[in-house]
């Protein structure tokens, strides 16, 4: 029965924090729709569909593949562990350093061009992600779910107050860099994931210098199908908005993208 009860808690736990994501999200949507153009908050868009693609791409499954692999009957689970991390961080630091290669060309290929730091930007928020989707599943795997659920609160609690501080106060302050408009979005969003990485720092020192290879083959194998199933139900959800995009004249693309994402939101 205590185990039943725990289970309970845990659970109610876990849907407080997407609870509460689903909630102050929304509240942001008001706010970005006021304070940015219908460009710029299409802008916002693509780039946050981006990030969704990538990270189903950059994680390739070992979020699930730690779980399953790690419970299996006599497994070592600080090797399983360690193994999966060194492989997201290497892949994560080798897409970093791509992209501080190609950012440029991607800006044009998103057809933001003229603002190819912002592509920058979305590249540090999807590798720092990458790199604590393990350790998230950690927490849970070890029932940890006070813990995971504080880390997972005060990332949020940092994206929206500083979202509402950005473009509310800064402003009236005299503190405010009218040209970066959706950029402000993406320096919260960065200050959020590093306050996440921070406190997620007890887990990066459990690491080991241990990396099996038979291990993270076994990984591959089950994240990899993982990776496959996951792409399609991203696009299904949000690939939308690169069809508008690419599929309306240049000059009106972006306004009927943040149209279109500021409707589907608030629905």
């Amino acid at each position: 029965m205590s185990g039943m009860k725990s289970l309970m808690g845990d659970t109610a736990l876990y849907g407080l924090s997407s609870i509460l994501a689903r909630v102050l999200n929304f509240a942001l949507t008001p706010l970005l729709t006021v304070v940015l153009s219908k460009s710029e908050y299409g802008v916002n868009s693509l780039l946050y569909v981006s990030i969704a693609f990538l990270m189903v791409i950059l994680t390739y499954g070992f979020e699930t593949a730690y779980f399953r692999v790690s419970q299996k009957a006599g497994a070592d689970e600080p090797t399983v562990y360690s193994t999966a991390m060194w492989s997201l961080l290497a892949s994560s630091l080798l897409f970093l350093a791509a992209m501080a290669w190609v950012y440029v060309p991607a800006a044009e290929l998103l057809r933001m061009g003229d603002r190819p730091e912002l592509v920058l930007m979305m590249a540090w928020i999807v590798a720092m992600d990458v790199v604590a989707a393990v350790p998230f599943a950690r927490l849970r795997a070890q029932r940890r779910a006070k813990r995971f659920v504080a880390i997972k609160i005060t990332q949020i609690a940092v994206n929206f107050i500083l979202c509402y501080a950005f473009f509310l106060i800064l402003p009236q302050a005299g503190f405010w860099l009218p040209d970066l408009q959706v950029g402000w979005v993406l320096i919260a969003n960065l200050a959020a994931s590093a306050a996440m990485i921070f406190m997620l720092l007890p887990e990066f020192f459990a690491m080991q210098r241990r990396f099996d290879v038979g291990i993270w083959k076994t990984m591959l194998a089950f994240g990899l199908p993982l990776l496959l199933a996951g792409l399609p139900g991203v696009a299904n959800e949000m690939a939308d908005r690169f069809f508008i995009e690419y599929l309306m004249p240049l000059g009106e693309a972006k306004e009927a993208v943040g149209t279109y994402s500021a409707i589907y939101k608030l629905s």
